[in-house]
């Protein structure tokens, strides 16, 4: 889904852009900020339920990895989307939020990709 919405972005905005920057149409920049804003915000919920995914997996590992490994997976990936939550309330936070909320919920995955790779699954 997130990816579906950046390929928008990278294809729509910067057109918009070039129309806005060659003439002073108001109604074109009002557009490109509804599509920025809509990417954005679509981007957070994609990345939110991911995160969700995450804490699933972790809660539903059926023994395949170590409890401890999965717990971490469980509260990582709650602690990620808490941290979206947050951020799609108080935007002006989302600088020390994300990276502190959805860091470890990243390196869980990264971690995860290893041992799937390990255990050739």
């Amino acid at each position: 889904m997130w990816i579906i919405i950046l390929s928008t972005e990278l294809t729509l905005l910067p057109m918009l852009g070039k129309e806005i920057s060659n003439s002073s149409q108001v109604m074109l920049k009002k557009v490109w900020e509804a599509n920025f804003s809509f990417g954005l915000l679509a981007g957070y919920f994609a990345v939110a339920f991911g995160w969700l995914g995450v804490a699933l997996y972790g809660w539903n590992g059926k023994g395949t990895f170590s409890l401890w490994f999965q717990r971490a997976g469980l509260y990582s990936g709650i602690w990620g989307f808490a941290g979206i939550v947050f951020t799609c309330c108080f935007f002006q936070s989302a600088y020390i939020v994300l990276p502190l909320t959805s860091g470890p919920v990243y390196l869980w995955t990264m971690w995860w990709g290893w041992k799937l790779c390990l255990l050739r699954i």
